[in-house]
Parts: structure tokens; C-alpha cells; sequence
């Protein structure tokens, strides 16, 4: 995803570009970065409201984000095709006609989207139920807290999450940005002192 005059380009979105000095609409598919310059990977598209197809060219273009210029809407139920009137691979399609599984609506607004952040984990657990109890069972109950947080923030309840969150995003709450945001986890490193993490290591 990438922000700018208050809109949010997401992946599968298309936008206005400024190409060599031309306006073409663009379908994107990634985001990255060459040194100091962000580029988004995209693909030519051509819409004429006279035809019912959206012809695309599937020869890359990397453009700079800078040269964005505004989301076009497109309705994704008409036939994507390449420019010669062929079907366009699957990959295509998909990312013509697929939302991006991260693009998630903030509840009772309309039109914003949550930030995503991509933030490493700390999984933890303790043996101080010497695993008898059912309800605190050390070897099923793993708790994960963000490791690239602030200790006061990683400690915070509304960023604490059982280990079940890893397989979905998770809203959290960073105090820098004073909103919820989503967050990705990726798995950073295991702190534990029960036997039960010699099974995953």
C-alpha cells in the first residue's frame, strides 16, 4: 500500500500515471524501493467506455510513486483482455479482479482503510502452572507481543494476542500513529522456559 493527497494505493488498484510525460492508467501490482526512490510495478491498461473489455499489456513498467496521480474505478466485472484480444494469464485476472486480502474497511466509516504494518513477534510463555492447570495449560497457551514496539507499548493489553492470531491479521493499537492499525507478524524469536518449546525449535 502506498498513501498519498490522502488516498491509499493498494495492490490491484488502478491509477493514473504520468509515463514520459503521457497520462496512461495503470494497473498495480507491487510496491518497491531502488536506493532512495519508491517505484510501484505496474501494467499499461487501455479503458474505452465504447467497448465492454479492459485491454492490459502485460509487459512490466516501473513507474515512481511520485508520478501517481489519482485512483480510477473501474467496474472489475467487465472482461480483462490482453491488447491483441486475448485472455490474459491467471495472474492477471486475478490481480484485476481479486481486493487485496489485507485491505480491510475501519468499522462504521465509509471509504477509509486500516494502515498495514508489517512487525516482527516475540513468542513467550511461562511454566508457572506447571502445566496442571487446563485453563493456563502451558504446552497450548503461547502468547505473542511485537518485538519492533516499545516495551510500554508491547506490554499494552490491547497488543497482547494468543498465538491463534498468526494465522490472520490482527488490529493493534501503536501509540505513534494513535489509531489501530493491521498487523502482519512475521516470526521473530522464541522466549520460553517450558519444555513445550523444544517442540517447535
Amino acid at each position: 500500500m502506498w498513501s498519498f493527497d490522502g488516498g491509499d494505493v493498494w495492490s490491484g488498484d488502478i491509477v493514473q500515471s504520468s509515463i514520459d510525460g503521457h497520462i496512461y492508467n495503470v494497473l498495480v501490482e507491487s510496491f518497491h524501493k531502488t536506493y532512495s526512490d519508491m517505484f510501484v510495478k505496474c501494467y499499461q491498461l487501455v479503458i474505452d467506455d465504447n467497448t465492454p473489455a479492459v485491454y492490459l499489456s502485460e509487459v512490466e513498467v516501473h513507474v515512481p510513486v511520485l508520478q501517481l496521480q489519482s485512483i480510477v474505478f473501474v467496474d472489475r466485472n467487465r472482461p480483462v483482455l490482453q491488447l491483441d484480444g486475448t485472455m490474459v494469464s491467471s495472474k492477471f485476472f486475478k490481480l484485476f479482479t481479486a481486493q487485496h486480502h489485507l485491505k480491510k474497511q475501519v468499522e462504521g466509516s465509509s471509504g477509509k482503510y486500516y494502515k498495514v504494518k508489517i512487525s516482527p513477534i516475540i513468542l513467550f510463555t511461562d511454566d508457572t502452572s506447571g502445566n496442571s492447570s487446563k485453563q493456563f495449560n502451558a504446552y497450548e497457551s503461547w502468547s505473542m507481543r511485537c518485538a519492533s514496539m516499545s516495551f510500554k507499548d508491547r506490554s499494552s493489553i490491547e497488543n497482547f494476542h494468543f498465538l491463534g492470531a498468526l494465522k490472520r491479521e490482527v488490529k493493534m493499537w501503536p501509540a505513534v500513529d494513535n489509531e489501530y492499525v493491521i498487523v502482519m507478524a512475521p516470526l521473530m524469536w522464541i522466549v520460553a522456559d517450558s519444555p513445550c518449546h523444544s517442540e517447535l525449535c
